[in-house]
């Protein structure tokens, strides 16, 4: 509980293997003798804010999640994946409870967040109604044209690399993918329907990560992520 509401986190973790060239979902890759999957729901499960969590899984990896989630005390629970990852997300927000007031959407393949940094969002939605988790570009960013020439460079002190976790006021996230559905229209993150919609009059604010907070995503960052293991 935060402040007498319940909090729900939705964790996604219906990836494939693909870009990896693996036979095994990516959310069940081990790094180190541990899977993602479980390296994540470890952070999440540090957290005692956070009362129950939703998975989103694919279906043939329902036989796996029920052995890994009868290790946690923290009420977990899963659901099926859609055909994106925002379809996934919006069957987690369906699985919500009626008790829930806030939820926190998390990538199943960021298994290096810090439970600090899951602790500094979550405060913040005392303030706001949509806090996103992200670490200032270390590069130069350009935007482009349709012809691949440089339109501008905004200055990089305002540029951030956005992450996971993103916390929200439940019904306010649930109105705007319901909308989204309807239209069909382009996003990048959950925050993004803020911007895209601005039926709400809501600043999303940003708490800064950290950049270990890395999205295991190709063959590379697995490779990453057993540096950061073995550095600890």
């Amino acid at each position: 509980m935060l402040d007498n509401k319940h909090v729900t986190a939705v964790i996604t973790a219906a990836g494939n293997g693909s870009r990896m060239n693996s036979k095994i979902n990516k959310p069940f890759i081990e790094i180190c003798g541990k899977m993602i999957i479980e390296m994540t729901l470890d952070k999440i499960c540090q957290v005692d804010e956070i009362d129950d969590i939703i998975l989103v899984i694919r279906q043939t990896d329902e036989d796996n999640i029920k052995r890994i989630i009868k290790n946690y005390k923290k009420p977990i629970t899963y659901v099926y994946g859609g055909k994106t990852r925002e379809h996934s997300t919006f069957h987690g927000l369906k699985a919500l409870s009626e008790k829930c007031d806030i939820v926190l959407t998390h990538d199943g393949v960021r298994p290096f967040v810090k439970a600090e940094t899951i602790r500094k969002a979550l405060y913040e939605i005392r303030d706001y109604k949509a806090v996103i988790v992200g670490v200032k570009s270390k590069d130069t960013v350009k935007i482009i044209r349709k012809d691949m020439t440089v339109n501008y460079t905004p200055k990089r002190k305002y540029v951030y690399n956005i992450q996971t976790p993103q916390v929200f006021e439940k019904d306010k996230l649930i109105e705007l993918y319901e909308k989204y559905l309807e239209e069909n229209v382009q996003m990048t993150d959950d925050s993004s329907l803020f911007e895209i919609f601005q039926i709400f009059d809501v600043a999303v604010k940003v708490v800064e990560g950290e950049y270990s907070n890395i999205k295991i995503t190709t063959i590379e960052d697995v490779f990453f992520g057993k540096a950061m293991m073995e550095l600890k």
